[in-house]
C-alpha cells in the first residue's frame, strides 16, 4: 500500500534562508530606487523655475505687442521704448517674487524698415539642495514686432 505524504512533514516551499536572501536582494533594490527620488526631485523643480522664466518672459513679450497694436496716442509702435518698459526688480513681479525681468529695445538695422527687435529677459536665483543658488539664472526671449 502506498504511503500518505505526513503533512507535517512536507518538502515543498521555502525555506528560511531563501527568504533572508530574497528580502536583502529586494531591500537592496528598493534602496537604489529610493536614492534617485531626491535626484528627480530637485531636477522637476529646476524645470518648474525654468518655465516660470519662459511664462513670464512670454507674458511681458505680448504686452509689448498689445502695446505696440494700442490705438491710444500715448501708446502704438512709435512709443514701443525701453523706457516704457522699465526693468522690475526682484518681488516687483505679482506673484513671481523670485524672479526678476529685464526688457530691451532697438530698432531693427535698416533692412526690414519699420521693425524693432524686442528682447526679455528674466533672471532667477535656482534652487539648489542646500538653498537659493549663488548665481543667476536667465532666459530671454526675443520677437521682431514691424509696423503696419
Amino acid at each position: 500500500m502506498a504511503r500518505r505524504p505526513d503533512p507535517l512533514h512536507r518538502d515543498a516551499g521555502f525555506t528560511l534562508a531563501e527568504i533572508v536572501i530574497a528580502l536583502a536582494i529586494l531591500t537592496i533594490g528598493l534602496m537604489a530606487l529610493l536614492s534617485t527620488f531626491p535626484v528627480a526631485f530637485s531636477a522637476m523643480h529646476a524645470a518648474r523655475q525654468s518655465s516660470t522664466a519662459v511664462f513670464l518672459a512670454l507674458q511681458r513679450l505680448e504686452e509689448v505687442k498689445a502695446f505696440a497694436a494700442s490705438p491710444d496716442p500715448l501708446k502704438g509702435f512709435d512709443n514701443v521704448t525701453a523706457e516704457n518698459f522699465p526693468a522690475e526688480p526682484y518681488a516687483a513681479i505679482t506673484g513671481y517674487a523670485p524672479y526678476r525681468r529685464e526688457v530691451r529695445i532697438a530698432d531693427s538695422p535698416p533692412v526690414p524698415a519699420d521693425t524693432k527687435v524686442v528682447r526679455v529677459t528674466v533672471f532667477y536665483h535656482p534652487t539648489t539642495d542646500v538653498g537659493l543658488g549663488a548665481d543667476e539664472t536667465a532666459v530671454s526671449l526675443s520677437t521682431l514686432i514691424a509696423w503696419r
